[in-house]
């Protein structure tokens, strides 16, 4: 009597989970899900939503998609704790960072787990970002410098040039697979020094600190959504950008240098639009960390 072959048991924990960030964002966060979880389709991987106080619905998407493991906060704490709460939540080896909006395939996500997998030096791997047209958006940059933080701040333009390269010091963090153990390792990101802005360049200086690499595949496209409106107060927006880049600064480059900047900053919010609100939050030290209340916090 032939014996049967024997086969694979399904892990309890999945070698990879998405962990989403969603805040007010309803109809993006309805277009990523539903690529990532088609009816009638499995669930190879994990999908961890963390909703920061949205007053859209966002909170009630697990009742359309039952497969998501929704997480409610009651405020805006900023992107650095979320992540943090969703990456703990998650079960898999391998975390995806996900956008709100940003569109893949099950085969780009295959692609990025095997190179992850099978590249021991590498610490992120992201997919080739492309808009809806299907161009190539630059995505790729050097971990910036002071000066060009200072305008990062009240710009809020993304420092990318590059779209053509294959490893990267620093990278739009729109879809980022990571290994669950190098987050770990550094004690995840840095909550109660950033709030929605820049933590991410943390993570980066520490992959660089650590000789380890960033790549980026050329071959497992994902697509970036149009821009949407602001769904944060601007000059909070500013504010936070500006406590997350002194934060920065102080870790990579020491507590005299972030000083040195938030001065810089200081007198420059003066030729800034809402600059008596700027100087206030400035001075407070305002930042995305759910003290704010309202809709726009």
């Amino acid at each position: 009597m032939a014996v049967p072959p024997e086969q694979p048991q399904p892990s309890d924990s999945p070698a990879l989970s998405i962990v989403i960030v969603s805040r007010n964002q309803i109809a993006a966060l309805h277009r990523t899900l539903a690529a990532l979880l088609p009816a009638g389709s499995p669930n190879p991987s994990e999908v961890v939503v963390v909703d920061a106080g949205s007053r859209d619905g966002s909170s009630e998407v697990d009742s359309e998609f039952p497969a998501v493991r929704l997480v409610k906060m009651p405020h805006n704490f900023g992107r650095a704790r979320a992540r943090n709460i969703g990456v703990r939540t998650a079960t898999g080896e391998l975390i995806l960072l996900l956008a709100p909006g940003v569109l893949l395939s099950p085969a780009t996500l295959d692609r990025l787990r095997s190179a992850l997998e099978s590249a021991p030096r590498a610490a992120a791997v992201a997919p080739r970002l492309l808009d809806a047209a299907g161009e190539p958006q630059p995505q790729s940059f050097a971990l910036p410098s002071p000066a060009e933080l200072g305008k990062l701040c009240f710009s809020g333009a993304l420092p990318a040039s590059d779209s053509t390269a294959e490893r990267a010091e620093a990278v739009r963090d729109d879809a980022l697979l990571l290994r669950k153990s190098f987050i770990a390792g550094m004690n995840y990101f840095d909550e109660k020094r950033f709030g929605d802005s820049f933590a991410e360049l943390d993570l980066f200086r520490q992959i660089r600190n650590a000789n380890r690499d960033i790549l980026i595949l050329h071959d497992a496209p994902a697509t970036l959504p149009d821009p949407e409106p602001a769904h944060v107060d601007p000059a909070l927006a500013v504010c936070d950008r500006l406590a997350g880049a002194a934060a920065f600064i102080a870790k990579r480059d020491g507590s005299f240098a972030a000083i040195s900047f938030q001065i810089k900053m200081f007198f420059a919010a003066f030729s800034a639009p809402n600059t008596f609100r700027l100087l206030s939050g400035l001075l407070s030290g305002d930042k995305i960390d759910g003290s704010q209340d309202g809709s726009l916090a």
